[in-house]
């Protein structure tokens, strides 16, 4: 593509082209022998533990021998895609389908503590609404039934 001992300069192939200079002289960096042995020993304390977020590999990179900073891991982390496992924001929030549950026991009175004053109702999203009674017996019924 860009010939060096052409008749135009590299400047006006790279014009033509619409590269940057800097493009045409970078030599890419081969990966270390040290930097392969972080991603490896990065790679199988994240197997045997995915939960565990940079600092938690830093601790277990000092505890196999090897002192790293943890922007290197932070780095080689975020390169290699591994990120660490936890439950992440807004968990607990109902999906799209989710609907609403209606209270059942509004207006019921509980005369004392401990104990409730009528059976255990339970409604599920199809409409079935079941009973359990003290004695142990339950009864379903759709609604309109």
């Amino acid at each position: 593509m860009i010939e060096p001992g052409a008749e135009l300069s590299i400047r006006r192939q790279c014009e033509l082209l619409g590269i940057h200079r800097s493009g045409v002289y970078y030599a890419p960096v081969p990966v270390g022998i040290r930097e392969l042995e972080l991603r490896r020993r990065l790679d199988r304390i994240y197997t045997a533990h995915p939960e565990y977020g940079v600092r938690r590999m830093v601790l277990g990179m000092r505890e196999e021998g090897l002192v790293v900073n943890p922007k290197c891991v932070r780095r080689l982390l975020r390169e290699m895609g591994l990120e660490a496992v936890y439950p992440k924001p807004r968990l607990r929030q109902p999906g799209a389908g989710a609907g609403r549950f209606p209270y059942l026991l509004r207006g019921v009175r509980i005369e004392r503590p401990g104990r409730r004053t009528s059976p255990t109702l339970r409604w599920r999203g199809d409409g079935l609404i079941w009973w359990r009674f003290w004695s142990g017996t339950v009864a379903t019924c759709w609604p309109g039934e």
